[in-house]
């Protein structure tokens, strides 16, 4: 899946945490229809709850991290984001705890998924369990990607 974005600020962020409206999330969560919650442009995917990521700059420094908790996540043009919800508007002195801010991109952002195998050493010695980690790649001005952290749930 691509997105292309001239100029505007992103944000990669789990849509449970701007789409307060029950109805509108149910409806939105059987459709994955970007249009539903007022985005025209956006990328959404499904995702295991098997990892912490963070985002990189392409000098490998922390832009910033995400989380999810209803197993998904987008990135969106953050003006239309702010248009969805006013509560998370006025949390924006929060918004470093649960999604990532990219201020000016141009570019591409790709969203990919690829199969590891995690230890599950908690559940007993050599248990093992194939994910799905989804990688987030920015390419244009300025760049990032997604670096896979385990948690210390499952190390790799």
């Amino acid at each position: 899946m691509k997105m292309n974005v001239k100029n505007q600020d992103i944000v990669i962020i789990d849509p449970v945490y701007f789409v307060s409206e029950e109805n509108l999330w149910k409806g939105f969560v059987e459709t994955l229809d970007k249009s539903l919650i007022g985005c025209t442009e956006a990328i959404i995917d499904e995702l295991t709850d098997y990892r912490q990521t963070e985002i990189i700059d392409k000098d490998e420094n922390i832009i910033g991290e995400w989380c999810s908790d209803s197993g998904l996540l987008g990135c969106f043009l953050l003006d239309e984001v702010i248009a969805c919800s006013k509560d998370f508007a006025e949390d924006s002195d929060n918004w470093a705890d649960y999604c990532v801010i990219i201020r000016n991109f141009t570019g591409q952002i790709f969203f990919e998924k690829e199969q590891r195998n995690i230890p599950l050493d908690f559940l007993g010695e050599g248990m093992s369990e194939d994910v799905d980690i989804l990688s987030i790649k920015g390419t244009g001005e300025p760049s990032f990607a997604t670096k896979y952290v385990p948690t210390e749930m499952f190390v790799e």
